[in-house]
């Protein structure tokens, strides 16, 4: 009774080595397969296309960077408004200047 009970466990475990082997394989060429360039990328621009990892770059972006990128955003746009807003009054004045001929009219 004691051989049959060996035998049994060891097909058992024989039978849980071969399917072991067999995952092993099966891992192994998913993972060549994934690792090949065009299906690496192929992965992760399907990956960047869902809508789970859109939300989380948006929550890292804001929650990280946010006030970074709106205080160089608002330094950039200051800046830019600054010079427009110089070039619209000394247009302005250019213009009512000539109209009083204060300066010629052809400068």
């Amino acid at each position: 009774m004691t051989t049959v009970t060996v035998n049994d466990s060891l097909v058992k475990l024989d039978n849980v080595l071969t399917a072991l082997n067999y995952l092993l394989e099966e891992v192994e060429t998913r993972k060549n397969t994934f690792m090949n360039r065009d299906n690496f990328v192929n992965e992760i621009k399907s990956l960047m296309d869902t809508d789970d990892f859109k939300y989380n770059l948006h929550s890292f972006i804001r929650n990280r960077y946010g006030e970074g990128i709106c205080r160089e955003v608002s330094h950039y746009v200051m800046d830019q408004i600054d010079s427009d807003i110089d070039a619209f009054i000394n247009n302005r004045v250019r213009k009512i200047l000539k109209e009083y001929n204060v300066i010629p009219q052809d400068s």
